[in-house]
């Protein structure tokens, strides 16, 4: 197998990752709500939930003012204020 470099990260370092389970990035409470979690968006101040956790797919979106939404990737990137690079060898 090759392994493609890019910007100092291999594609399987990507694609790991990706699979890191984003409630565990997740800092508050989350609420169980069939195949998701719901919480207070981190990226805005707001007082109700709008921060979607879709656990089957590992991925978020936010309904309320950020309209942010993404994988673990876009997460620390979007939490850490930090580039692809630092953001995926921060989770692998």
């Amino acid at each position: 197998t090759v392994k493609k470099e890019r910007k100092g990260v291999t594609d399987e370092e990507i694609l790991r990752a990706k699979e890191f389970p984003l409630e565990e990035l997740y800092q508050g409470t989350l609420r169980k709500n069939g195949n998701h979690l719901t919480g207070l968006c981190p990226f805005h101040e707001e007082k109700t939930p709008s921060f979607v956790i879709y656990e089957d797919q590992n991925r978020f979106h936010c309904f309320g003012a950020c309209n942010r939404g993404g994988d673990a990737i876009d997460f620390v990137m979007r939490r850490d204020n930090c580039d692809m690079n630092e953001a995926v060898k921060g989770l692998v």
